[in-house]
């Protein structure tokens, strides 16, 4: 009886390791997998940043300034500390509306 509580006990922590590196194998793959889904979400928001700013000033320089502080304020939203766009809307402000 005793051999055979031994043999259940092993067979038990056999099982549970198995499971610990199944759950270590897909945190592992989990790791390698979203970094690459961050950093693609990061070059979108660069782009959309970049398109915005773009937009705005090609705006401003038309005198929409209006629009243009549309497309800014669109860039801080994104990122709010983005001190270029923040420098361009109290440009397009500074202008007054049109």
């Amino acid at each position: 009886m005793a051999a055979l509580e031994q043999s259940l006990e092993l067979a038990r922590k056999i099982v549970q390791a198995d499971e610990e590196t199944a759950r270590r194998l897909a945190r592992q793959e989990l790791l390698t997998t979203f970094p690459l889904a961050a950093r693609e979400r990061q070059e979108i928001q660069q782009a959309k940043v970049a398109l915005h700013l773009e937009a705005g000033r090609r705006l401003l320089d038309e005198g929409r300034r209006a629009e243009a502080a549309r497309e800014f304020e669109a860039v801080l939203r994104l990122v709010p500390d983005h001190p270029a766009a923040r420098a361009d809307l109290e440009k397009s402000r500074a202008q007054g509306p049109r």
